[in-house]
Order: structure tokens, then C-alpha cells, then sequence
């Protein structure tokens, strides 16, 4: 009698449930994630666009008329949405493998403005001196 291969793949015991899909129990809807999340786009930008004015005029005017300057600002707001995607991205895994409750999407999106005004802070105080 020969001894059983230890590399030989397993064969399935015949049992009805195995042949079924596996399914998962969570259900997490996209779609109401990213509509929440693109209703708070508008704050998010809204904030955005009022802070480099007021810091341009206020802070910086020489920069205010510098094409190149609105250039990057505008270089910089696309940069910041697309960040701001990983918002949705981080509440729908975190929906579908833990708990999740509102008041964490509120906390997200505003440690992600605050992130972003540090950047823009950061990139209007030090134009002249990474650009010129």
C-alpha cells in the first residue's frame, strides 16, 4: 500500500453548500457615499477658493497679479480634488469592513480641508521662493 502524496491537492468533500457563490453580508451603497461626499466638494472648494483670495490679497499681493502664480493655483486645486477622492475611497472600505458612523465622514473631511489649507498655506507663502 502506498502512502498518501502530502503535495497532492484536495479533493472537496461532496456537500450541496459548497457549489453555492460565496456571499457577503455587507452592503455597502456607493452611491450614497460619493452623493454625500460631492455635496461636501462644494464646501470643501468654496473654503478653498476663499482662503487663497483673502491670503493672496491680504498676504501676498505682489503675487496677485503673477500669471504663473494662478497657474500653480490652479494646478493646485486640481491636485486637492483629486485628494479629496480618497475621502469617499476610506468610508466605503472602512463601511464594508468595520463600523462606520457619520460623524466619522464629517471628522475625515474636515482633517482633509484642514490637510489641504496647511498645503496651500505652505505653497502661497514659498511661491517665490520655489518658482522665482
Amino acid at each position: 500500500m502506498s502512502e498518501p502524496n502530502p503535495f497532492r491537492t484536495p479533493q472537496p468533500d461532496s456537500h450541496p453548500d459548497r457549489d453555492q457563490p460565496i456571499q457577503h453580508h455587507r452592503v455597502v451603497d456607493f452611491g450614497e457615499i460619493i452623493s454625500r461626499w460631492e455635496k461636501l466638494r462644494w464646501f470643501y472648494n468654496g473654503v478653498l477658493v476663499v482662503f487663497v483670495l483673502v491670503a493672496t490679497f491680504f498676504g501676498f499681493q505682489s503675487l496677485f497679479l503673477d500669471p504663473g502664480y494662478w497657474i500653480c493655483i490652479v494646478f493646485g486645486g486640481f491636485v486637492a480634488n483629486l485628494c479629496f477622492l480618497t475621502g469617499p475611497a476610506i468610508e466605503g472600505y472602512a463601511r464594508f469592513y468595520w463600523r462606520w458612523h457619520i460623524f466619522l465622514t464629517y471628522l475625515l473631511f474636515l482633517s482633509g480641508l484642514g490637510f489641504t489649507g496647511i498645503l496651500a498655506t505652505a505653497c502661497i507663502v514659498n511661491f517665490e521662493q520655489i518658482f522665482n
